[in-house]
């Protein structure tokens, strides 16, 4: 969808629109209706019913807001209710497949698997909800209108496959540009706008310079779109041909193993590539959104390569999934629940099946295993050598985390049981 000619001739178009023609009090209309016309055009349905929810959520959070009796169980209610919704579109077809299987010697006759439509984005519109309430209910959110709530829910840069931005800096940013833009308007003299024309400088320049317009914005968000674009388009595409080397039967051990490391930066390619178009494009329109990634596979350990991909994401979890459950200031049998808890279901967001889950729980063990590690054994090697501490080890520790990364990406490819074939194949 980003990465379309269409998409970025309507970016362009909306780009020129919003800088030279449309007024500045109403940018975040203009931002939001576009989003709408967009969206709509291709997937009617599914804007008529996000439009509904967004118009929910937003009236659940006026009340929330007030503090008044219930607002609790009202917060609750809300997120039961998204949580549901998600669950619905997302995973119906799945739990069926799954009570199939187990129910299977007692059942006489199968439940019929539904074919649900789910609408595009439904995973980051509704973790956006969640938080934009959650917030509201511990009293992290200012005051704001309806236009910015919407504009945030539906910022075409990033409604289909995030940052999952944050409302609080999303609206601070735009009051910011709104700001920023009618100051001039209020400090010049009305005899300063002549003054500039006739010292060389054209209309447009000055109009730019009232109208919060800033070139660094463009020179920012241009290189992230062609990032983002060569990401996409060259190197994520490249790859594919021999990534799908992971789902094709009896081939040798070094295929196998070539076909991982293909698959291990196609998706980082393609993901970090669509999220450097969003990036870039929301910069476009003055909005510095979130880093999603940084260098993952650089990390030194299974931890830390959770603070570089898909960041956004992973700061969701912890904050409304792994913090509220406990975090890590329990025991340690209850942080090793929360890990394997918070993991598991990461790895249902990504995806209805039971290998994402599979996914999931390996990179918990992997977190566990970091835990226990630096908790008992580091201490005392540290203690005994400066190995550790030197760039032999850093390497190594590099290589072995991307190791472990890659092997844990083969079940987010294939199906559990093509995973369990392909890693046979692998290690034979």
């Amino acid at each position: 969808m980003l990465n379309t000619w269409v998409f970025m001739a309507f970016v362009i178009t909306c780009w020129l629109l919003y800088w030279l023609v449309v007024p500045v009090r109403l940018r975040s209309l203009f931002l939001a209706l576009a989003s709408f016309a967009y969206f709509a055009y291709y997937y009617p349905r599914d804007m008529l019913f996000l439009l509904i929810l967004a118009a929910v959520v937003y009236s659940a959070g006026v009340v929330i807001s007030r503090g008044q009796p219930g607002r609790k169980r009202l917060l609750t209610g809300m997120v039961v209710i998204l949580v549901g919704i998600l669950g619905y579109f997302k995973y119906s077809a799945f739990m069926a497949e799954t009570l199939n299987l187990l129910l299977q010697p007692l059942m006489a006759s199968k439940l019929s698997v539904p074919e649900i439509l789910v609408p595009l984005g439904i995973s980051y519109f509704t973790f956006k909800m969640i938080h934009y309430l959650v917030d509201i209910g511990r009293g992290n959110v200012p005051r704001h209108r309806l236009v910015d709530f919407l504009n945030y829910i539906f910022f075409f840069p990033i409604l289909v496959s995030g940052p999952i931005e944050r409302f609080q800096p999303f609206l601070t940013q735009t009051t910011a540009l709104r700001d920023t833009a009618r100051e001039p308007e209020r400090t010049m003299g009305a005899a300063t706008a002549p003054d500039s024309l006739q010292n060389g400088q054209s209309s447009l320049a000055v109009q730019h310079r009232w109208r919060g317009f800033n070139t660094e914005d463009v020179y920012a968000g241009l290189p992230r779109i062609i990032s983002g674009l060569f990401k996409k388009l060259v190197l994520a595409d490249s790859l594919a041909a021999t990534a799908v080397l992971l789902y094709q039967p009896d081939l040798t051990a070094g295929q196998y193993w070539l076909a991982s490391f293909a698959f291990t930066f196609q998706l980082y390619f393609d993901f970090s590539g669509y999220s450097d178009l969003a990036i870039g494009i929301a910069r476009l329109f003055g909005y510095r959104i979130m880093e999603n990634f940084n260098w993952p596979y650089l990390a030194r350990n299974v931890s830390d390569f959770w603070k570089r991909w898909h960041m956004s994401l992973t700061g969701w979890f912890r904050d409304y999934v792994f913090i509220p459950l406990g975090g890590s200031r329990g025991t340690l049998g209850l942080t090793i629940r929360n890990t394997l808890l918070v993991m598991a279901i990461t790895g249902l967001w990504h995806g209805a099946g039971w290998h994402f889950v599979l996914w999931g729980l390996y990179h918990a063990l992997g977190l566990i295993a970091w835990r226990l590690y630096r908790r008992c054994l580091l201490p005392v090697l540290s203690q005994r050598s400066n190995f550790l501490e030197s760039r032999t080890a850093n390497v190594l520790s590099i290589l072995l985390t991307f190791n472990f990364v890659n092997i844990g990406w083969i079940f987010f490819a294939c199906d559990t049981g093509q995973s369990i074939y392909v890693l046979t194949r692998m290690f034979s």
